[in-house]
């Protein structure tokens, strides 16, 4: 092989140094690895721009924990990298844990996603790196005790419909608010912060585990992918892709597409429960990496059917308890499912297969995606009104969104990209 130098001499280029690998890696390999090789062996295997590397080398090494890693084993962890971390991949200090080469062509890093982040990074650094201040912890502090107190009232003092829907709507605004920020490592740079407040999610009836699946390893990679997003594929109810054929009750979706939204949380708190039994959500198998962490979420599961389900019955075993607790879902389902709808599959947004027009990772995240409102509305649902700017960096505190907003939108409309922000 040759390189150019300067003034235009070839000179040979020198072999890549071959490091070996750290305690505890799978062994070296003397020939590159295919993509369903690295899939077969997910539970030690992942890929990161051109190299193979060692699952349990990355999850020791990463400041963020070791949970974020391995969500992605047997998979293509490249574009994650570059959209959390606001950087290249550091393959150089990464060395000791590359396994092989990777066979076949490599996802690129997006190159206008570093662009956009160097545009920002001045902000993200004055604001302690873009993790969440202080004054969030009041407000996070606020929705989780007035969820438990009043699920802890209902329980002594007997249940009511009212109370019901308002704890419904504290649960969501606990899932939008807390959860989704913790299980994005957006709260705090260490990562027992971000776990801790993360398992709010189960607290409410979901699962850390099936929503990291979902949401970071599927949705935020394949947004509105036909086929590779769960978000717009997994209800045949609703027609939520244009490329779907119409059925003739779709021509109501406009009217019932409320009611689906209210068996939301039914989806979340109870069917969710084989899917997290059989290792498998969203049709899509769970890394084998992150096996370790089936059997707390089952536990967990466990302990929100035994408090939110069968003590209330056991002490109440009447009809209006199960209104209550029926009450509770739906509103809480409805909450999440109207905003979710605003975020992505509203009028102007796009829907692609990741290869029409040639657009990058950054422009699809931006063309998929939609925005609503402003910051008070940003305080009250976790910033995820602010979806395009929380697409490309989902590692940084919702507080940050509104500040952020002005440079994104003016980035895109330089780039000629479509914006959609609905005031």
């Amino acid at each position: 092989p040759w390189r150019l130098e300067a003034g235009g001499r070839r000179a040979p280029s020198m072999p890549p140094i071959e490091a070996a690998p750290a305690p505890g890696d799978p062994p070296v390999a003397s020939a590159a690895l295919t993509r369903d090789e690295v899939a077969s062996r997910g539970d030690e295997l992942l890929v990161v721009g051109s190299g193979v590397y060692s699952v349990k080398g990355l999850a020791e090494s990463h400041p963020g924990g070791e949970f974020f890693v391995r969500l992605f084993g047997g998979r293509d962890a490249t574009t994650a990298f570059v959209q959390y971390h606001r950087r290249s991949f550091p393959a150089q200090r990464m060395s000791t844990h590359l396994v092989a080469p990777l066979s076949g062509e490599a996802v690129a890093e997006d190159a206008e996603l570093l662009e956009l982040a160097a545009a920002v990074d001045t902000i993200i650094r004055e604001a302690g790196g873009g993790f969440a201040p202080w004054t969030y912890y009041v407000k996070a502090g606020a929705l989780l005790l007035a969820a438990v107190g009043l699920e802890l009232g209902m329980l002594v003092w007997g249940r009511n419909v009212l109370g019901s829907v308002v704890l419904g709507v504290l649960f969501a605004c606990i899932g939008l608010n807390i959860q989704h920020d913790a299980n994005h490592g957006a709260l705090s740079r260490r990562p027992w912060v971000n776990t801790l407040f993360g398992l709010a999610q189960d607290w409410i009836g979901g699962s850390r585990l099936l929503w990291a699946h979902q949401h970071v390893v599927l949705h935020h990679i394949f947004t509105n992918h036909h086929s590779k997003d769960p978000d717009i594929t997994a209800d045949p109810l609703l027609k939520l892709r244009p490329m779907d054929a119409t059925r003739p009750y779709h021509m109501w979706q406009h009217l019932y597409i409320f009611g689906v939204y209210m068996l939301f949380g039914v989806k979340v708190t109870l069917l969710a429960i084989s899917e997290l039994w059989d290792f498998r959500y969203c049709a899509v198998d769970i890394s084998p990496a992150a096996r370790r962490y089936r059997a707390p979420a089952l536990y967990a599961k466990l302990f929100f059917v035994l408090r939110f389900f069968a003590l209330p019955l056991a002490i109440r075993p009447v009809l209006h308890t199960m209104v209550c607790l029926a009450a509770c879902l739906a509103a809480g389902g409805f909450w999440l499912g109207f905003f979710f709808a605003l975020s992505h599959n509203y009028e102007g947004v796009r829907f692609h297969d990741r290869d029409d027009g040639g657009a990058g990772y950054t422009q699809m995240q931006v063309e998929t995606s939609s925005n609503v409102g402003g910051s008070w509305l940003c305080f009250m649902n976790g910033g995820l009104n602010y979806q395009i700017e929380h697409h490309i960096f989902p590692r940084v505190h919702h507080g940050l969104y509104p500040r952020l907003q002005p440079i994104v939108r003016r980035f895109c409309e330089a780039k000629g990209w479509r914006y959609t922000h609905f005031p």
